[in-house]
């Protein structure tokens, strides 16, 4: 009867009239049903993922779906529709009993120098160096706390480890100095050779002394941390010659506060001069 009517359709088949007429007899419509789906999870063990994560927030997805027999898509949907989430872990500096106290008296002293310099910030080359390690010390894709608020989760790092490729980059008011890459591990010698080579012709280009060409402008200053490298003899020597008591560091000039990155972003809502002295450094960090 429906070929006969509607001749310009393409032609049914008696097989699927009869597959439409037992779909209505068995469910009352001749629409397609959707698929079933995994299951979600069941009452009687949702309390028991949400103590298992408040006993241990650390569980894996895996390892939390195997305790409580469900599956392991199944645990992570109830999660999240609970707005639960998995979050990764930070790395936090470990601290000194006397780094505060160092802190403060470089707050201090660039307080008064940026006040008598509004432009003091715009004349500091910061820079910073960065080792990647080949030995995965920690991975923070493999860490996870499951909590319904952001715990801040921290782990202590410490600063030195086996070195294989260390990048030096420098950010001076809103120009970007390199990177720079070091294979290997990095000397005072090795340190000495990319400032004479490569920091000061850099710098000499972008901001050029009238009387010496080749050196840089008598009004920059000159930022670095105290690591090992930085601390050579030979290294400070060649400061002490080229940015006479315009640079910052270990030995320097002014001190530079050790391990001092983490406390950054915690410095810049204290005051809007502490605030002026960090954005540099901030955003080079970031």
């Amino acid at each position: 009867m429906f070929n006969n009517k509607y001749p310009n359709r393409e032609p049914v088949s008696q097989s699927t009239i009869s597959r439409i007429e037992a779909k209505w007899r068995e469910t009352g419509t001749v629409k397609d049903l959707g698929k079933p789906g995994r299951p979600g999870v069941p009452n009687d063990k949702k309390l028991d993922i949400l103590v298992s994560l408040n006993e241990n927030p650390n569980l894996s997805s895996t390892q939390l779906a195997l305790d409580n027999t469900v599956h392991r898509s199944t645990a992570t949907k109830f999660l999240k529709k609970e707005k639960w989430h998995p979050y990764k872990i930070q790395l936090l500096q470990e601290l000194l009993e006397d780094d505060p106290d160092r802190r403060n008296e470089f707050c201090q002293t660039m307080t008064e120098r940026t006040d008598n310099n509004p432009r003091l910030v715009k004349q500091i080359c910061f820079s910073d160096e960065a080792t990647f390690c080949l030995n995965g010390e920690v991975n923070r894709q493999n860490f996870r706390y499951w909590a319904p608020a952001n715990p801040h989760w921290f782990t202590e790092s410490h600063s030195q480890y086996n070195e294989k490729v260390n990048v030096w980059a420098g950010i001076i008011n809103n120009r970007v100095i390199g990177p720079y890459s070091f294979e290997g591990s990095l000397t005072g010698e090795r340190f000495h050779d990319f400032l004479v080579n490569d920091l000061i012709p850099a710098l000499a280009t972008l901001y050029p002394d009238e009387n010496m060409p080749d050196m840089p402008n008598q009004a920059l200053w000159f930022q670095q941390d105290g690591a090992p490298p930085h601390y050579a003899a030979i290294v400070r020597r060649f400061l002490d010659d080229v940015f006479p008591n315009r640079w910052i560091g270990r030995r320097g000039s002014i001190e530079w506060p050790p391990r001092s990155p983490d406390v950054m972003s915690k410095m810049k809502c204290t005051k809007i001069s502490h605030a002026r002295l960090i954005s540099s450094k901030i955003v080079f960090i970031t």
